[in-house]
This record gives C-alpha cells, sequence and structure tokens, in this order.
C-alpha cells in the first residue's frame, strides 16, 4: 500500500498538470476607494411648509398713466408695511426732476420734460407713519428720443407717461 503512495507521487511529477488555456491577469479597480472620503453628497434640499412674514418676494407693479412712479412705491411700502427694494423698472416717464453731478462740489436740480425710456431704475423704499416728506432717493438712467442718455438721483416727481411696469 505504501507502494501504491510512492507510484501516484511519482506518477504526478512525471506527468505535468494540464496548464492554462490563456494567462489570467488580475484587474485593477476603477473608480474610488470603497471607505473613501470623497464620495459625492447630494445636494441639500431645505423645504418649508409656509413661507415667514421676513421672506422676500418679487412683486410687479404697474402704473398708470400721469401716476407719481416713487410716491406709488412709497405708498405701497406704507400700505403693505414692508421695505421696498427695486431693482429695475421699464417704461417711459413724461416728466423727471433729476439731481445730476456736475462736479463733486455741486449738484444741480434739472427738469426734464418729454418722453424718456427708463433704463434702470433703482432705489429702496422703508415703510413710514406718516406721509413722506422728501422722496426717497432713486437712481435712474433714461434714453431720449435722440439717443441720448442723461442719468441721476431723484429730486422730485418721475411721471409715468403710458404706464411704467416696476419689477420689485
Amino acid at each position: 500500500m505504501a507502494d501504491e503512495g510512492a507510484r501516484a507521487s511519482r506518477a504526478e511529477l512525471i506527468e505535468p498538470a494540464a496548464a492554462p488555456a490563456e494567462p489570467v491577469f488580475a484587474r485593477k479597480p476603477r473608480g474610488r476607494p470603497s471607505g473613501s472620503k470623497n464620495k459625492p453628497k447630494p445636494p441639500v434640499v431645505v423645504v418649508t411648509e409656509r413661507e415667514s412674514e421676513g421672506t422676500m418676494r418679487p412683486v410687479v407693479l404697474e402704473l398708470a398713466a400721469g401716476c407719481d412712479v416713487v410716491a406709488a412705491v412709497a405708498a405701497f411700502a406704507r400700505r403693505r408695511r414692508v421695505g421696498v427694494s427695486v431693482l429695475c423698472g421699464r417704461g417711459a416717464v413724461a416728466a423727471v426732476r433729476l439731481r445730476l453731478a456736475t462736479s463733486p462740489t455741486t449738484a444741480t436740480a434739472v427738469t426734464l420734460h418729454g418722453r424718456f425710456e427708463v433704463m434702470s431704475l433703482s432705489g429702496t423704499v422703508l415703510p413710514s407713519e406718516g406721509p413722506a416728506s422728501a422722496p426717497p432717493p432713486f437712481s435712474v438712467s433714461l434714453a431720449g428720443a435722440a439717443g441720448q442718455v442723461i442719468g441721476g438721483t431723484l429730486a422730485g416727481e418721475m411721471t409715468a407717461a403710458d404706464g411704467i411696469n416696476k419689477g420689485i
């Protein structure tokens, strides 16, 4: 019996084992290693059931022809008891009183009559209890019919010509 075990081991030495048909290569893993700290994180989305009182909201005001633009915005702020920040305005105005900065020491107020297109309009109105004595500081740039551009700070009324839309 011991002979049979020795023969089997000798047979294995004489006969080579079957070689694999193709060489096997170990593939290098691709991507981030497991447990990596650089994993992409999903975006954070905050869902609220209702808006708070302090939430900013866009509002569009449509003003009729002949209406004072700044007075209408101030009345809106008083009526709603909110601060209003005018980011842009568009439309045409018929009469505007502007304070022009001609030099660092002097400022000249000019009244413009005629039709002007509003290129930019910005300013802030805070709610007040009583009627406003001075108009809030609004900056405006206007384009005339011949292509001239003029701008400055409002020093009085700015009257809407055709109905001016204001994005607040």
